[in-house]
């Protein structure tokens, strides 16, 4: 059961029940959620949406954007996902922006530019997005032609699908074609580099104290001094 709303929706919106019934969750920025269990989220629980002008959503049957998928386009309602055989199956969801190829991701971000169902279009989308076949993304193979990066946020780009094949990689703010991939595109990653934490062992030690010796000489000294004052009327 269930009515289909007149209003549209500010932000995307999920419902546990057929109808827009039952738990909400909505969704105001584009994400990618391999696992949508890990973001509260309930597994095989989504019987309804609504999509927004100018996003996108992509329902995926397993995780990690695997398995069966379906994809809505705002504006969009959908009081019952099972007219689509979808009902309580999603694991993985991507929810896109549409913008021009000239906007400016934020961190974490990235605008790809591509041909997909509606000709040639640019999406903002979010790490982490692991695509092992460009077409389940909703783009054509082989039409991947720019990206602009945020800051934080590496792309890496393969020939094949899977991962295979020719390669490119690009990083930090880099706005501009796909080099030798340009337009041959069937397979891509979208990451945040992790920094490389300090980690105290005793080999991290052992190199702080070698390359700061001056450092350590100067506090000996001084403890020595220290103790010559303290100390120095009982020695006599």
């Amino acid at each position: 059961m269930g009515q289909t709303l007149s209003i549209e929706p500010k932000y995307v919106q999920l419902y546990s029940k057929t109808g827009f019934q039952g738990m909400v969750h909505e969704i105001s920025d584009p994400v990618s959620i391999p696992q949508v269990a890990l973001k509260g989220i309930p597994d095989n629980d989504i019987s309804s949406l609504m999509v927004p002008s100018g996003y996108e959503v992509r329902l995926y049957a397993d995780n990690d954007f695997n398995g069966d998928y379906r994809v809505y386009r705002g504006p969009a309602q959908v009081p019952q996902l099972k007219n689509a055989n979808f009902d309580d199956v999603t694991s993985s969801l991507i929810v896109v922006k549409l913008v021009s190829d000239d906007a400016d991701p934020e961190k974490d971000q990235a605008v790809l530019t591509y041909s997909g169902r509606n000709g040639t279009e640019s999406v903002l989308v979010t790490t982490p997005l692991n695509i092992s076949n460009v077409t389940r993304f909703g783009m054509t193979n082989n039409s991947m032609s720019k990206v602009k990066l945020a800051s934080e946020t590496a792309l890496s780009v393969y020939s094949n699908k899977d991962y295979q094949g020719e390669n490119e990689k690009f990083t930090g703010q880099y706005s501009g074609s796909l080099g030798g991939l340009t337009n041959k595109v069937s397979s891509f990653t979208l990451t945040t580099p992790i920094e490389k934490k300090f980690q105290i062992t005793p080999a991290t030690i052992q190199q702080s104290f070698v390359s700061n010796w001056g450092f350590w000489l100067a506090i000996l000294i001084v403890g020595v001094l220290l103790l010559w004052l303290f100390w120095g009327g009982k020695w006599e």
